[in-house]
């Protein structure tokens, strides 16, 4: 298995931009696990029951966090990834950066800290093209799609999932959240309390599961119907797909609902217990008005870009325009 495991790791961290890979081999979307500064001490926590007055309400909490992340100058922030899978762990640290009015961009980098492989990944939206950079030993990969085709889609038919616009932009927070807002169901999990100093930090978690009608969709063609309904069969289902997620935001006054924490969970064994399954995690989070244009610019060692227009228009098409049922 370990020979296989930098290339499973690879797909699972690519995909953390989007949900939609969950459709093909490099499917599997990455999560998260995180704080906003390594040096903040044990959280306090206080649970809240689901549904109780108190609770946060979580379509409300999403809805704040895409709409305040849309509406940031510039924002940058460190990352760190955890993939627990083929009975391996791999952890990778790197950046996110982002810029949301106007005409959004954002930009991915990590590297994996394994002494077995070297595998780094640069994900990039410069506002038209959504490109892949692939490092892995002496190999240099350069795959790009052309999302400006993306608007053309038909609205989709099952009312889970995200329509066109939700599709385009894809590689930063805002589409991420859009994708799960469409396609689990979430509710209120817990409250905690950081505190350093006189600076306090309020963070929410919710919890998501699969709309299971958009879980038949993203799987049309791929698996036996009865695997997923009545009930879902999780052991037969790719061993890539998360079976839940949860997203923990922070509100400090300086920024409010923002997710630092995305974590993809699985059920572990035949069990209701959920395990991490991909995590990221967010921290030294900093709003900044001034970031360079070429930030989003690819270098010119990448040679032989390879053209995945089309295989996503066609995968995006089916996702949208072809019900399950």
């Amino acid at each position: 298995m370990k020979l296989d495991l930098p290339k499973a790791i690879a797909l699972l961290a690519t995909g953390a931009a989007c949900i939609w890979l969950a459709r093909s081999p490099q499917s599997a979307p990455p999560g998260a696990s995180a704080g906003t500064d390594k040096n903040i001490p044990a959280l306090q926590v206080s649970h809240g029951e689901t549904g109780s007055p108190n609770s946060a309400n979580p379509e409300q909490l999403l809805a704040d966090s895409i709409r305040q992340l849309q509406s940031l100058d510039g924002l940058i922030a460190q990352l760190d990834i955890e993939v627990d899978m083929l009975g391996e762990k791999s952890t990778a640290t790197g950046s996110y950066i982002q810029t949301g009015q106007g005409v959004p961009r954002a930009r991915w980098d990590f590297s994996f800290n394994n002494p077995e492989f070297s595998l780094s990944v640069s994900q990039v939206f410069d506002g038209r093209f959504h490109y892949r950079m692939t490092d892995f030993g002496d190999s240099k990969a350069l795959e790009y799609v052309d999302l400006y085709q993306v608007p053309d889609l038909p609205e989709p038919k099952i009312t889970s999932i995200a329509g066109p616009t939700g599709w385009f932009g894809v590689g930063g927070l805002p589409t991420l959240l859009r994708q799960l807002q469409g396609s689990f169901e979430f509710q209120f999990l817990k409250t905690e309390e950081s505190v350093v100093g006189d600076h306090k930090i309020v963070f929410q978690t919710i919890r998501g599961t699969w709309r299971q009608d958009a879980l038949q969709q993203l799987l049309h063609g791929q698996v036996d119907p009865a695997s997923i309904e009545p009930e879902v069969r999780w052991d037969q289902l790719p061993i890539q797909l998360p079976h839940a997620v949860e997203i923990t935001f922070g509100s400090d006054g300086y920024l409010d609902n923002f997710p630092y924490r995305v974590v993809f969970l699985q059920k572990s064994g035949s069990g209701s217990t959920y395990q991490n399954f991909v995590s990221l995690k967010l921290h030294h989070v900093a709003r900044k008005n001034d970031i360079a244009a070429d930030t989003f610019t690819i270098p010119s060692e990448y040679k032989d870009p390879v053209d995945k227009t089309s295989d996503y228009i066609a995968r995006v098409r089916m996702f949208l325009s072809e019900p399950f049922h």
